[in-house]
């Protein structure tokens, strides 16, 4: 999550009772985390 352009961390307890409850987004530990999730051809056009 971002806040006034600082990224940030929230603990769960912390999480639920954030203000802006659709700006919360569960990390994952996942090689992928980052990458585009695009799953379409490998050549243009995509």
């Amino acid at each position: 999550m971002y806040h006034e352009d600082q990224k940030c961390e929230l603990c769960d307890e912390h999480a639920q009772e954030h203000e802006h409850e659709e700006m919360v987004m569960a990390l994952v530990n996942s090689p992928r985390t980052g990458m585009c999730g695009y799953d379409g051809p490998a050549e243009p056009p995509y």
